[in-house]
């Protein structure tokens, strides 16, 4: 898919989702969920993977509405790195950690 004027900017074609190749990602930095859905009515075609950043998982009140925005747009939601290094350390390989207790 490929909109820009006069060949400008050519990109090879893109498989439908999911891809095997050519695959995207794009960080979500806390941005309000009618921000997400916003960005992803835009450009959610081209991301492939939303990574939660800073810990996001597990203080975001508002995390199923994410999940669902992603999940509606074919985008896979990964918990990011602090959440799976939380559970690489827990020594579990089988449950999830749950979030600390008092966190939103």
């Amino acid at each position: 898919m490929n909109n820009a004027p006069d060949g400008f900017l050519l990109t090879p074609e893109h498989e439908g989702k999911p891809r095997l190749h050519s695959v995207t990602h794009a960080l979500d930095l806390a941005m309000p969920t009618e921000l997400l859905a916003a960005y992803l009515a835009s450009a959610g075609a081209f991301v492939d993977v939303m990574k939660l950043g800073w810990g996001l998982g597990y203080i975001d009140p508002q995390l199923s509405q994410r999940a669902q925005l992603c999940r509606r747009h074919g985008v896979i939601l990964s918990a990011g790195s602090v959440r799976t290094r939380t559970w690489a350390m827990s020594g579990s390989r089988t449950r999830w950690p749950s979030r600390p207790s008092g966190w939103a």
